[in-house]
């Protein structure tokens, strides 16, 4: 969502220096911006669910948190869900209940949206 503030916050912000070629935000700050997904949600229209867990250190929170609030009020139908204690893979190595409710609202998106 946002590069910049990704860079110091994930558990793999020493990767953006070589897999974007974009050093460090003391280095390359408008470089990260314009890279970030959140700089352009402004002329987002599509209908966003977003599905964030709580202890994701590949992707923190804070990431799901920002694109939320942008797209919100760009006036996108937005809906936040969030899971406690689950990682980032929790589509293949959460619990169970919590694997479960991820896909229901996914499909509740869905059957809302692509009818």
């Amino acid at each position: 969502t946002n590069w910049v503030s990704m860079w110091g916050s994930s558990d793999f912000n020493w990767i953006f220096q070589f897999w974007a070629k974009s050093g460090s935000p003391q280095e390359s700050m408008d470089k990260l911006w314009n890279m970030s997904p959140v700089k352009y949600l402004g002329e987002a229209k599509t209908p966003t669910l977003i599905i964030h867990n709580e202890h994701d250190h590949r992707c923190p929170i804070e990431q799901g948190e920002q694109a939320f609030v942008a797209l919100k009020r760009a006036g996108v139908e937005t809906e936040f869900v969030r899971f406690p204690e689950e990682p980032h893979g929790l589509s293949r190595i959460g619990r169970t209940d919590r694997r479960i409710a991820r896909l229901n609202h996914i499909l509740r998106w869905m059957d809302k949206y692509l009818k």
